[in-house]
């Protein structure tokens, strides 16, 4: 700001937007089904706020937005965890099954067909079948199904 006025804080602020942007993506991270890592990302943009509002000299909304981030970040976690521990109604979940079965590839044929004729005969409706490779003289049948309705 003594430097370059406006135009010089905006250029820091946009470089400081762009790079922690790219450090919060690294702390972010998908396994399965799950997310983690958005609430420290977060955390992080945030905390280049305040720096950014600092660093301009606004004080008194570095301070309000330091507030702001360790209210949300104290106060919020009872209510994550009361939501998280609610439970998932069962009639509107969908369940995918995987059956797995190693065989030689001469038993294929036969087997294929007596797994998904048990299957089926289970109450089992097999949605998909497929044939992997285990080694060179072993294979894997995988069924794919879904619960049945209730």
């Amino acid at each position: 700001m003594h430097l370059t006025a406006a135009e010089g804080a905006v250029r820091v602020i946009a470089y400081v937007v762009s790079g922690i942007g790219f450090l919060g993506a690294g702390v972010i991270m998908k396994q399965g089904m799950d997310v983690r890592g958005l609430n420290t990302a977060a955390t992080l943009w945030a905390s280049a706020a305040v720096g950014s509002c600092a660093g301009a000299d606004m004080v008194a909304q570095a301070v309000a937005l330091t507030v702001f981030v360790i209210a949300g970040n104290t106060l919020l976690r009872p209510l994550v965890n009361a939501i998280n521990r609610i439970p998932l109604n069962e009639q509107s979940s969908e369940a995918t099954y995987y059956f797995k079965l190693a065989v030689t590839p001469e038993a294929l044929p036969d087997m294929r067909d007596r797994l998904v004729e048990r299957l089926e005969a289970a109450n089992y409706p097999v949605a998909d079948v497929n044939v992997v490779e285990l080694g060179d003289d072993l294979l894997e049948i995988v069924a794919h199904w879904s619960a049945p309705e209730k």
